[in-house]
């Protein structure tokens, strides 16, 4: 049983009626009773010391203890008054506010976040995860052994370990199986050769730092070539040889054979990122062939390795940064049995395309959306027969085993007065598919869906080269209104009130999750 409260009642003779509503009908099963105590800081109902100090009394039957949002000063000073035992102790919680009531005030504090008290908790046998969040823990402590779990985001640059620290800290926890360090990774120990420390049971490590700190990381430790991998960071120049060799690294250890580098990579997403806004690029990558219900759905959620990179202005345009982040890649891992790519609103060169995907063999699907599709329609164009005269040999065909072409989102040219268009020529995907079809490579389904200035006669032209034809019938023009809209939905929000001439960077959104 356990209490979700931390407001422990003042007689064990007569439960009150919260109590007697978990089942819990004398004082027996209150003393035994396991307790979960979790109380965020930013709500007024939990912001009272008086009542989790009280708590703390029974701390030998904590399960669960979540201390979250929490100023540095006053978490720090409650920690100090925490019993060193909790035999129970399943879960641990602990995490500074990102808010401040007075910026000035308390910036010292937030930067360097909570350096926890050294003999905190020393005595939790039980104890199998722990969440940090911009504390600053003793690396030595008892609370990093026989974890299966441990995230920590944020810690200050001082209060950072070495490699041999951590290296220690790891080989107290055999039994890993979930690592998550944001802005948390070792600095490199100097001196002695370091240990490498295999972690055999890790299913999921996630790395947010920089690409030379994280390919530090990545170089003395290694797991299973099944774990599942996610890395936010940041290239600095391009090309940038730390964001190579952290790709060099990683594909080391995925590696199943000395011949195949990296993860055997079956499905391919390349979009835009979430977690960087629209400065910056997520790929995901998969090993695994699932059947989608709907084609459009990526059918990414849980990649085998996912990559999220950021992009600076300083690093010259964003089309010479995409490139070097996409070459990079492909150099590092092993793509050559890809049978599926999602292009979600990403707008790729035409010889970047050819580049890395023409000699795909083994392709069966693309799907694109949003602006990925007019670059994609005149690559293909470009690229349909590898730049040979027209054959009707289908070996000579990009694809060949194509099976499924999927758009999504598209806008293209109005069929109108022929005032110019940002809109894609219908003709692009029209010739597409006559060109397949003359080389006796043809197209056996096509999928248009939410597509603009896209109508009735298009498609009915379209299906006199391909199999099937799957269009939702709907047909829309883009007004200038709604144009207008979308760029300030899209975009407003970031440059308003901006400055240029300050220091403020409008891109800079942090790792947050």
């Amino acid at each position: 049983m356990e209490n979700s409260g931390f407001e422990l009642p003042q007689s064990l003779d007569k439960p009150p009626a919260w109590v007697r509503q978990m089942g819990i009908r004398n004082a027996r099963e209150i003393q035994e009773a396991n307790l979960t105590v979790k109380v965020d800081f930013m709500n007024p109902r939990h912001n009272t010391r008086k009542h989790l100090e009280s708590a703390f009394q029974h701390a030998d039957r904590f399960r669960i203890l979540s201390l979250e949002n929490g100023d540095a000063t006053v978490l720090r000073d409650l920690l100090s008054k925490l019993p060193k035992s909790a035999p129970r102790l399943h879960s641990l919680v602990l995490s500074v506010s990102a808010y401040r009531s007075s910026y000035y005030e308390t910036l010292s504090a937030y930067t360097d976040g909570c350096d926890l008290p050294e003999a905190m908790l020393c005595e939790t046998e039980n104890l199998r995860s722990v969440e940090l969040k911009s504390c600053n823990p003793c690396w030595d402590s008892h609370l990093f052994s026989s974890l299966s779990h441990l995230k920590i985001d944020r810690v200050s640059s001082a209060a950072r370990p070495s490699t041999k620290q951590f290296s220690e800290m790891l080989k107290r926890m055999p039994n890993l199986e979930s690592l998550e360090l944001f802005d948390a990774i070792p600095v490199e120990s100097s001196g002695s050769a370091q240990e490498t420390i295999h972690l055999s049971g890790l299913h999921y490590l996630s790395l947010s730092s920089l690409p030379a700190e994280i390919g530090t990381l990545l170089r003395y430790i290694t797991f299973p070539p099944s774990t599942r991998v996610k890395i936010v960071t940041t290239t600095a120049q391009v090309p940038d040889p730390n964001f190579s060799g952290m790709l060099s690294a990683l594909s080391s250890t995925l590696s199943s054979t000395d011949k195949r580098r990296g993860l055997d990579g079956r499905r391919l997403l390349i979009g835009q990122s979430d977690l960087v806004k629209c400065h910056g690029v997520q790929i995901k990558a998969s090993s695994r062939l699932e059947t989608q219900s709907d084609i459009f759905q990526s059918g990414l959620e849980n990649p085998d390795i996912e990559l999220n990179v950021r992009y600076r202005q300083h690093a010259g345009s964003f089309g010479q940064f995409l490139d070097s982040v996409l070459r990079q890649v492909f150099d590092a891992f092993s793509l050559d049995n890809l049978s599926s790519l999602f292009l979600s609103d990403l707008a790729l060169g035409s010889q970047i395309f050819f580049d890395l995907f023409s000699t795909l063999s083994r392709l069966e699907s693309i799907v694109s959306t949003d602006t990925s599709t007019d670059a994609l329609l005149k690559a293909l164009q470009g690229t349909q027969t590898l730049g040979q005269a027209a054959s009707p040999d289908k070996a000579n065909i990009v694809f060949p085993r194509l099976r499924s072409l999927a758009l999504a989102d598209a806008i293209f040219e109005p069929d109108d007065d022929g005032s110019e268009s940002d809109g894609i020529p219908v003709d692009l995907l029209q010739n597409f598919l006559k060109q397949r079809h003359m080389h006796g490579a043809e197209l056996p389904e096509l999928h248009l869906r939410n597509c603009y200035h896209l109508y009735t006669d298009d498609v009915d032209d379209c299906k006199e080269f391909v199999g099937d034809v799957h269009w939702d019938g709907i047909e829309q023009d883009v007004t200038d209104d709604e144009s207008e809209e979308e760029d300030e939905d899209e975009y407003g929000d970031i440059f308003d009130d901006f400055d240029p001439d300050s220091d403020y960077d409008p891109y800079d959104y942090g790792w947050d999750y």
